[in-house]
């Protein structure tokens, strides 16, 4: 792992240098090395990360499913596309519909950013 996809990485499942280090159990100035490139990111460190990433993956089609549980009959759409993901409540009927779902660079971002769109409409926790 590089250290741009590290950081990348920390960004996308919203946890600070700080908190990873914790995590991982090394200071905060080791994990300012890995992200920087001046150290190599130990296999410990991309485990913890893809334990982190699994975590926030799983918490956010949770909330997705309890979302649409409560709206849309329990019906969602996860769309993989080359440069994108997008997330919709219910089922597509064309194409047009799949335009305007939601999207995002990763999974975990489309479905954020359907739930920050929709969350002050229902409780979805």
């Amino acid at each position: 792992m590089k250290s741009e996809e590290l950081k990348n990485k920390l960004n996308s499942i919203n946890v600070s240098q700080v908190r990873f280090a914790i995590q991982c159990g090394v200071s905060g100035v080791q994990v300012s090395k890995w992200v920087n490139g001046h150290a190599d990111v130990p296999e410990y460190a991309k485990t913890i990360i893809k334990l982190l990433e699994e975590k926030k993956e799983k918490s956010s089609i949770e909330k997705l499913t309890n979302l649409a549980n409560a709206v849309a009959d329990g019906h969602y759409t996860l769309c993989k596309f080359t440069n994108n993901y997008r997330v919709g409540l219910g089922t597509p009927s064309e194409r047009d519909s799949i335009n305007k779902m939601v999207a995002g660079k990763t999974l975990n971002e489309a479905i954020d950013n359907l739930l920050s769109k929709v969350s002050g409409v229902t409780e979805i926790d």
